[in-house]
């Protein structure tokens, strides 16, 4: 996303740098000053972004909203340990559930394959293959139902994943199942996006009064667009329409469990958030990341490391050079989260590994390992 590098920011006081600084529009060197904040003036850090200025966070201060770079403020507290992304928890989840369910498999026959496709990235197939069980079974089974719950949501009917997981839950009760029917409910009650536009491989979703339709469309454009350049770079495949969620700022919040600094997710399906006043390069930098990590869910399993090294690679941000010479003196995996620094040179690492990645292997053979879901890399030499 340009929310490529989202962190969490725990801001004991932040406030705005000595001398004070303007609030912009957007992270973007052509955005239109909306206001002047006074030095030592305090400011609500909303979500920090990388994007064309360089590091920048979403702010409130004296009731305005804007951006400011990361370095006109001062007192930033510890990143949250870890980019929790909202994408990384719900594919953490759902990849649990996937887990978990197959050893309960033996004696439902045909169970597997609705559960390879939904691996393979395939919600609705998976769906029809889950409902045909449920048809042809003298009762109802939870098990089976949890499986139709997971493929409906992913097929982007939050509706229908309800009525299945709320089904389940009535014959055994399961925290995971529990989680996952919260966050499907609260969509329902926050998400108004009914206009949709379409191609072969995405459906894009939103609501007409916030988001207009030239910009609809041009974000499906957008998506064919990086969608071939991105496939032909890590042999990405979409075999089935991939739903993507556009919503405003605050249509995001009301329908997710996301935490404030969130500004996209891939959870089955890409959320993006539209960042500034049409559709910016901001927002078409989020839907390149959130598209990778589509793209690698479908190839494997692969570490956090390689999924953000990999998205920031393919949508187009490169940490700064200085940066980049720190981390090269490392040789083990940063901590990633005790602090705002720290959390940068997590990011800093994990797009130099990837970089050297390429450097070592070239660019055909990761892409010929990524199509066999595998890595070329040792874990002792990045």
């Amino acid at each position: 996303m340009l929310l490529l590098l989202a962190w969490l920011l725990m801001a004991d006081s932040p406030a705005v740098r000595a001398g004070g600084a303007d609030l912009r529009a957007s992270c973007n060197s052509d955005a239109d000053v909306v206001g002047r904040l006074e030095g030592g003036a305090p400011a609500r850090v909303l979500f920090a972004i990388s994007g064309e200025m360089g590091q920048c966070a979403k702010v409130e201060s004296g009731g305005r909203a804007g951006y400011l770079l990361m370095g006109e403020l001062t007192g930033l507290a510890a990143f949250e340990k870890g980019r929790r992304e909202a994408s990384d928890q719900m594919i953490q989840m759902l990849r649990s559930q996937l887990t978990r369910l197959p050893s309960e498999a033996p004696g439902k026959p045909g169970l597997d394959g609705a559960l390879e496709l939904l691996e393979r990235g395939q919600p609705r197939q998976a769906l029809e293959a889950a409902e045909n069980l449920l048809r042809s079974g003298p009762k109802r089974d939870p098990f089976q139902l949890a499986v139709a719950g997971l493929a409906a949501y992913q097929s982007d009917q939050p509706q229908r994943a309800v009525e299945y997981w709320t089904e389940s839950l009535a014959l055994r009760a399961d925290p995971a199942v529990e989680g996952l029917l919260r966050k499907a409910r609260k969509e329902l009650a926050g998400d108004t996006g009914r206009e949709k536009v379409q191609s072969h491989h995405f459906k894009v979703r939103y609501d007409g009064g916030a988001v207009s339709d030239a910009v609809a469309a041009e974000m499906l454009e957008t998506l064919n667009e990086e969608y071939a350049r991105i496939g032909a770079g890590i042999g990405c495949r979409i075999d089935e329409q991939l739903a993507v969620i556009v919503q405003t700022d605050g249509a995001y919040r009301a329908s997710t469990e996301a935490e404030a600094w969130s500004g996209g997710a891939y959870d089955g399906r890409i959320r993006v958030v539209l960042q500034g006043r049409g559709f910016s390069r901001a927002t078409r930098t989020s839907l390149a990341h959130e598209l990778v990590h589509a793209c690698l869910a479908r190839s494997g399993r692969f570490p956090r490391w390689f999924h953000e090294g990999m998205a920031q690679r393919w949508s187009g941000e490169q940490p700064d050079a200085a940066m980049l010479e720190e981390v090269k003196t490392l040789r083990k995996e940063p901590v990633l989260g005790a602090s705002a620094r720290e959390a940068q040179v997590y990011y800093a690492w994990a797009w130099w590994r990837v970089d050297t990645l390429y450097r070592r292997q070239g660019e055909s053979n990761v892409r010929e390992a990524l199509a066999r879901g595998q890595l070329i890399y040792s874990d002792n030499t990045p």
